[in-house]
């Protein structure tokens, strides 16, 4: 028989092609799948490691915010994860009673006016802490801006009329105001401008501040009438912004040779067009020469009458004074404020801190002070 007769050898048979044949393994592809694998557990590994991290900073920062803000001295924290390990997991758990804060110096109500070229903001605030707030200062950052010039002032309203500047807050203070006056932007790259501050005190020895809210200038408001001293709400906050800006005088008419001064005295401001707004204030309803100008009667006895005068102008001060001497023959200047002393106190502050002192917040609200009083042009 011939051999290629039989079956050919080559042949798979019957049995062979039922049998399932496996796949060879790429080790290659096992590599790298095993190592996809792993990056895969230690990204998910950084991740959970990362807002554990934050929540952890969170935390922490909301506690330093607490004790900033609201001068708390305690201890412990009313967070329910007291401790953590150096990993950031919390190994003991307590539970504390929420307590609610009041802010030793709170932020009641933000406003602004603009008063000719110039943007006055104006912050409410209210003393919570039943103590003398010493040394506040008002700071005000505004969007893309690197630099600001302008004035900062604190004010307290006495005899539920007058406006007075003060360096310390008193516990007795109803009405307490902050502002800042800037010059009015120009709005050449962009139409609105957002800005913030903040208001750095000290209270038995500790630094603390009060957190200011945003507030925003835009064009549209810059022309509204709304923010025109005229026809803005809020009188009173409308007379501080006003003075804000203003030079100031202090005189005095003396009544030991004509009581009758002290008519007179009316008849000459109403004979000017000058209105009484508020008790002892009294302001120009001349939008001309007087536009702006405010006289406040700071006392009154059988010998002198003290008066305040604010102007937006040396010519109007000048004016008036020429007036006032006319009228009242024995006037005198009783005090003078004069922003160039201060200029000068502050300067020579700076100066001495840079000579003798190393600590940066202390060198840096001293640059900032003498930044505001000193004007670059």
């Amino acid at each position: 028989m011939d051999m290629f007769e039989d079956d050919d050898i080559f042949d798979i048979s019957d049995d062979e092609m039922n049998m399932e044949i496996s796949s060879s393994c790429n080790p290659v592809d096992d590599y790298l799948i095993k190592q996809l694998h792993d990056v895969q557990d230690r990204i998910e590994q950084v991740n959970k490691e990362t807002l554990n991290v934050q929540s952890t900073t969170k935390k922490i920062l909301a506690r330093l915010y607490e004790q900033c803000r609201y001068f708390d001295d305690n201890d412990s924290s009313d967070s329910d994860d007291e401790w953590y390990d150096e990993n950031g997991k919390p190994v003991t758990k307590r539970k504390k009673i929420q307590t609610i804060h009041e802010p030793l110096l709170e932020v009641t109500n933000i406003w602004q006016r603009i008063i000719d070229d110039k943007w006055v903001i104006g912050v409410d605030l209210k003393n919570n802490s039943e103590r003398i707030i010493q040394g506040p200062k008002f700071y005000v950052m505004i969007k893309n801006e690197n630099e600001l010039k302008g004035v900062i002032s604190l004010w307290q309203m006495d005899n539920n009329s007058l406006w007075n500047r003060i360096t310390n807050i008193s516990e007795e203070c109803e009405k307490i105001a902050a502002t800042a006056v800037l010059n009015l932007p120009n709005f050449q790259n962009t139409s609105s401008f957002t800005g913030f501050g903040t208001i750095i005190y000290q209270l038995d020895g500790k630094e603390l501040q009060t957190p200011i809210g945003t507030f925003e200038l835009t064009a549209s408001q810059a022309a509204d009438k709304l923010l025109m001293p005229r026809f803005a709400p809020n009188f009173e906050a409308t007379i501080l912004a006003i003075k804000a800006v203003s030079i100031e005088k202090n005189i005095t008419i003396s009544l030991e040779q004509k009581p009758q001064y002290g008519v007179e005295l009316l008849e000459f401001l109403e004979k000017n067009d000058f209105i009484q707004v508020m008790p002892d204030v009294h302001m120009s309803n001349n939008p001309e020469i007087f536009r702006h100008c405010i006289f406040e009667i700071l006392s009154l006895t059988d010998k002198w009458i003290k008066l305040r005068i604010f102007t937006r102008s040396m010519t109007q001060l000048n004016i008036i004074l020429h007036m006032v001497g006319n009228e009242f023959p024995d006037t005198t200047e009783t005090a003078r404020v004069d922003k160039i002393i201060d200029g000068v106190i502050a300067l020579e502050n700076e100066l001495k801190l840079k000579l003798e002192c190393d600590e940066p917040t202390q060198l840096l609200n001293a640059r900032i002070a003498t930044d505001l009083l000193i004007p670059h042009d």
